[in-house]
């Protein structure tokens, strides 16, 4: 029982310890969003994912998972 609660008390340092760095990358990124240079770097990069048939809606959760680094696993 000690092991299982060492492991919940790890888990919840873990969330704290982490939550500051990913609501600061997602305000970044929701900032870039508003700016316009979400859109900006979707629409220039379009033609290039459609010609590998990758859908254009992948480029904002890749630019979270880059922004937010270890915190987005």
């Amino acid at each position: 029982m000690k092991i299982i609660e060492a492991g919940g008390a790890e888990a919840i340092a873990t969330v704290f310890r982490v939550l500051p760095m990913l609501l600061l990358s997602l305000s970044f990124y929701y900032g870039l969003e508003r700016a316009g240079v979400i859109g900006s770097i979707e629409n220039s990069i379009k033609p290039i994912l459609l010609a590998y048939d990758i859908s254009p809606e992948v480029v904002a959760p890749s630019i979270i998972a880059y922004l937010s680094g270890s915190t987005a696993l």
